[in-house]
């Protein structure tokens, strides 16, 4: 039985493998805000950012690059659909039927780093199964050739508050 279980459970790690490859398999992404960059990756005096979008979800990758903590508010971070519409977003660790509450702000210590998730609002569906996630780009993918999507991430640090605005543009392969 314990054999059988891990099975399961190798062949679907496989498969969530194949399916976040499948993205990147049809589109080249680059970030194209706030400066043109053949990759999606950005960097100032305090953050690097890199984004990495899957079938389900959207990867960040945030380094602290400064010797104080940074602090990412996630109730006020947005994600911005091709379609231009904003919405709120979750992060792993929030369970998707808990999308409504208040998400405690994220702390990133002094020289290290975050290894995030995030799932937009409208992507995250209850059916008569449970709670599941959509597809983040299904439609775009079949009527444009490209598309862009954009991250806001409120930041606060010693020096303030800040907003880092990434704009993502997908251009098929």
């Amino acid at each position: 039985m314990k054999k059988g279980m891990i099975l399961i459970l190798g062949l679907a790690g496989i498969c969530l493998a194949a399916c976040a490859s499948d993205i990147s398999q049809k589109y080249a992404f680059s970030l194209v805000e706030p400066a043109i960059s053949e990759s999606t990756a950005m960097q100032d005096e305090t953050l690097r950012i890199i984004i990495t979008p899957g079938v389900y979800e959207i990867g960040l990758l945030i380094d602290n690059l400064v010797w104080e903590p940074v602090f990412i508010n996630w109730n006020d971070a947005r994600y911005i659909d091709p379609d231009g519409k904003t919405q709120r977003l979750i992060h792993r660790g929030i369970k998707l039927q808990d999308k409504e509450v208040p998400q405690a702000s994220g702390k990133i210590r002094p020289r290290e780093s975050l290894d995030e998730l995030i799932i937009p609002f409208d992507k995250i569906k209850q059916s008569m199964e449970g709670w599941y996630i959509e597809h983040l780009f299904d439609g775009y993918e079949n009527r444009t050739p490209g598309f862009e999507f954009g991250i806001v991430l409120p930041v606060q640090t010693k020096a303030g508050k800040s907003e880092y605005h990434l704009k993502v543009k997908a251009t098929r392969k």
